[in-house]
């Protein structure tokens, strides 16, 4: 089964609960552009770990990642594993939805 932003964004509203439990955002990217903060035991922002691509651009990058993922497969001379892991790591650098823990 291809990988497709339609998939992507289907499966996070289907994750989310079907948009009962997460609002009007499951299942569509982020629409304010913030980074990621990495905090301590008790909750308190202990620094900015990511700077995650801005909200305008993220349908752009997302379609980007997708097109990068297809011609790797095409090209067929990494392995499905690294290529899963590279997906991954540029999926969250893109961080397209946003996060109810974000606030």
């Amino acid at each position: 089964m291809p990988v497709t932003e339609e998939r992507i964004l289907h499966l996070h509203y289907a994750v989310m609960g079907f948009g009962h439990r997460a609002g009007k955002e499951a299942g569509e990217y982020k629409s304010l552009s913030r980074p990621l903060a990495a905090g301590d035991e008790e909750g308190r922002k202990a620094g900015i770990t990511l700077q995650t691509a801005d909200a305008r651009k993220t349908p752009e990058r997302m379609g980007e990642l997708i097109e990068w993922l297809e011609r790797e497969e095409r090209a067929g001379k990494m392995h499905k594993l690294l290529l899963t892991g590279m997906f991954v790591a540029r999926l969250l650098a893109i961080h397209p939805f946003w996060m109810p823990t974000e606030d």
